[in-house]
């Protein structure tokens, strides 16, 4: 190769491989930022073969020691058996250790909720997805970059020519012209220079970048919103089984008392049995109340992936803001939830990536340009003195057989199916919160009349349990009382609970998170 023909053959690879090197950094600096991004969303390491299910099943193992029915944790009897003493877990072909350490200190919403997002596969599966739209974006911008290749071809023909054998009339030539073995090393350079379809699709990249984070927000909305419920659940099981508890206790006391009285002849036997009716049915809401509450408990453990041995601390009464939100205005709740919600800005990315992919469909009627070039190190045969050439390919499409047509036409239908959805969405969430904020009034209305009854009950009882010790009132009076008290008190509870259940859920609906 002349000094002449190498010089050629760099200036002409010069300008693609300097737009290689660019897009290699480009490539190299988006890898490092999707790295650190898919690091960010591993929370936790994954210590187990996602092939086992023993760490789904280990928030559900038995407290060591014990803990009896309705302990809110799991307790013998339970679905699983007492975990062994090596600390595995009984799970899957032999033994796993089990990957998190159970909850020992009061736990409140928020830190439940931050457990539950650190521990949710769905919200990982979702980081996944992000991560994968970097990807497809790393993949978009290569497509544009220059492609070297150092090929090696060996080649052997039929050597059956006979000396002097003529080609095209022509005139006789040596056998050793036709070269049975042939052997070239060549480095081929090919760089697209217009591409359209390509490079609207590298713009429609960031479209799907935005709407994955877009998902993986609402994933994790929607985990905090599931950890939110479960948690009011048990906080009301909780006050169930507090006020069934008391009734019991106090039953219990009443009925000693009247049978003391029935053996002098101060009471009948109707009375008796009276107040063992009522002692029954507590009995019964207190066993419904501990397996509601044992329930809500092991399903909280499930989401936050870790046994609960600790209480659940309550929010401050005014921690959801349930006053604040009932006093605002439907329609400025409505239009804060269509600016904030992480979903329907998912579905207006979607909007987004189709009216992109609608363009890379279009791009197809676009012609092409590329350029090529070869620099062969070595070659044998006729054209071993030529060193390099260089080609400008340009493709105009004139008639594909309709398949771009086509695929624009799916990429329209697409487009307003991504639209309609949009605007289904919509019209869904002003309706959720609507009805979460009518419900929220409603409870804040109720819960005042329930603290009037309950008020008016406990004075009540009081007062017919002074008229009962000197003879001004009967038992059956007092019973009916503690009756009334008894459901003044659950019902109470239960609003309070809903109340605040109700502005969590509106704030959920909003858009906001636990912490926000």
């Amino acid at each position: 190769m002349s000094i002449r023909s190498r010089a050629a053959a760099l200036a002409l690879a010069l300008p693609p491989l300097a737009a290689g090197a660019s897009g290699c950094a480009l490539i190299e600096g988006e890898r490092h930022r999707v790295e650190v991004e898919r690091q960010a969303l591993e929370t936790r390491a994954a210590r187990l073969d996602t092939r086992e299910l023993a760490a789904q099943l280990a928030p559900l193992a038995p407290r060591p020691g014990g803990g009896g029915r309705g302990g809110g944790g799991g307790g013998e009897g339970g679905p699983l058996p007492a975990a062994p003493a090596d600390g595995t877990t009984p799970g899957s072909a032999g033994a796993v250790p089990a990957p998190l350490e159970p909850v020992e200190e009061p736990l409140s919403l928020e830190r439940a909720a931050a457990l539950a997002l650190e521990t949710s596969e769905r919200l990982r599966a979702a980081g996944e997805d992000l991560h994968q739209a970097h990807l497809l974006r790393l993949e978009a911008v290569s497509v544009l970059l220059p492609r070297v290749v150092l090929r090696h071809t060996y080649t052997r023909q039929e050597d059956d020519f006979p000396e002097g054998t003529q080609v095209g009339g022509g005139s006789a030539f040596s056998r050793s012209f036709l070269r049975p073995e042939t052997r070239t090393t060549r480095l081929d350079l090919r760089q697209p220079l217009v591409r359209v379809g390509e490079v609207l699709a590298l713009a429609a990249a960031s479209s799907v970048i935005d709407q994955s984070d877009a998902r993986l927000r609402a994933e994790r909305l929607v985990v905090e919103q599931a950890t939110a419920a479960v948690f009011y659940a048990a906080l009301e099981a909780e006050r169930r089984a507090e006020t069934f508890r008391a009734a019991v206790d106090r039953d219990t006391e009443r009925i000693r008392e009247i049978r003391a009285r029935e053996v002098v002849g101060l009471a009948r036997r109707t009375e008796v049995l009276f107040v063992e009716t009522d002692l029954a049915r507590a009995r019964s809401g207190l066993a419904q109340a501990s397996e509601d509450l044992a329930s809500a408990r092991e399903q909280l453990a499930l989401l936050v992936g870790r046994p609960i041995r600790a209480a659940l601390v309550e929010p401050v009464p005014d921690d959801p803001g349930a006053g604040d939100l009932a006093g605002r205005s439907l329609l400025s709740l409505v239009e804060e939830a269509f600016a904030r919600r992480p979903d329907l800005r998912a579905l207006r990315q979607q909007v987004e990536v189709e009216e992109g992919a609608l363009r890379v469909a279009a791009g197809g009627y676009a012609p092409t340009l590329d350029f090529s070039g070869t620099l062969y190190l070595h070659r044998e045969g006729s054209l071993e003195d030529v060193d390099w050439d260089i080609a400008l390919e340009l493709a105009v499409p004139i008639f594909e057989g309709l398949e771009t047509t086509t695929r624009v036409r799916q990429a329209e239908s697409r487009l307003r199916q991504a639209a309609f959805r949009f605007q289904a969405e919509a019209r869904a969430i002003a309706g959720d919160v609507a009805a979460a904020w009518h419900a929220l009034r409603a409870s804040g209305a109720s819960l005042d009349s329930r603290e009037a009854e309950l008020r008016a009950a406990e004075e009540n009882y009081r007062l017919l349990e002074a008229e009962y010790r000197v003879g001004l009132a009967s038992n059956l009076e007092l019973v009916a009382a503690q009756q009334q008290l008894t459901s003044a008190r659950l019902a109470y509870e239960t609003e309070r609970i809903n109340e605040k259940r109700l502005a969590l859920l509106l704030r959920f609906l909003m858009g906001m998170t636990v912490s926000e």
